[in-house]
């Protein structure tokens, strides 16, 4: 693969895994030209290249996204933005919306336009404001700590770094050999381990 200047477009790309991609993705193709679309600017603990143009948009209004196409005119997308699902939404769709939303871009793929999927596991790492936070949270108010069931349950952990070294791996073998095309790929560290350790190590 040429790594000419290919246009990028990642939306999410100020949030915790999109910034983690954007920052991969200038550190392995510096002649890439970047661009975000996000509904918030950058956080302060995310930090990004310098030459990164960063548009805020809403994402959800067909409108704007289009407008923003027609700017970037983007060679690649990665799509890396995300709701943060309400936690009083109990019996919430978001988990079957993105299940559809991912049938849609596997179906997509063609000769034309070819794409795949990405599942990353519970994400962690410099710049989490969800998993470990939250646990520390609980820490600080000394709350009850309680498991559901005995607790000896493997769960997969993808450090957030890994995560963005998946999704070049995957704009790679698209603009080369297109073996990913329409396919999906489970990510994480391949490192099982147990939630109740977990815990007890932060």
């Amino acid at each position: 693969m040429t790594d000419a200047a290919k246009k990028v477009l990642i939306s999410g790309g100020t949030g915790f895994v999109g910034s983690a991609i954007v920052r991969a993705l200038a550190e392995k193709h510096p002649k890439f030209v970047i661009a975000i679309i996000d509904h918030s600017p950058p956080r302060s603990e995310h930090i990004l290249p310098k030459r990164t143009t960063c548009m805020q948009v809403d994402i959800t209004s067909t409108e704007a996204l289009s407008k923003a196409f027609e700017v970037v005119k983007p060679d690649i997308v990665v799509h890396a933005a995300g709701i943060v699902p309400d936690l009083a939404e109990r019996f919430g769709r978001r988990l079957e919306q993105e299940a559809a939303a991912e049938a849609l871009v596997l179906k997509s793929s063609s000769s034309k336009m070819v794409t795949c999927a990405l599942r990353p596991s519970v994400l962690c790492g410099p710049g989490d404001y969800q998993l470990v936070p939250s646990i520390h949270a609980c820490i600080a108010k000394y709350e009850t700590p309680f498991f559901i069931g005995n607790s000896f349950n493997l769960w997969d952990i993808t450090h957030v770094d890994n995560s963005a070294d998946a999704h070049i791996l995957a704009i790679e073998n698209l603009l080369s050999s297109r073996t990913a095309a329409g396919e999906a790929f489970f990510i994480q560290n391949n490192e099982p381990i147990v939630f109740r350790n977990f815990c007890l190590a932060i």
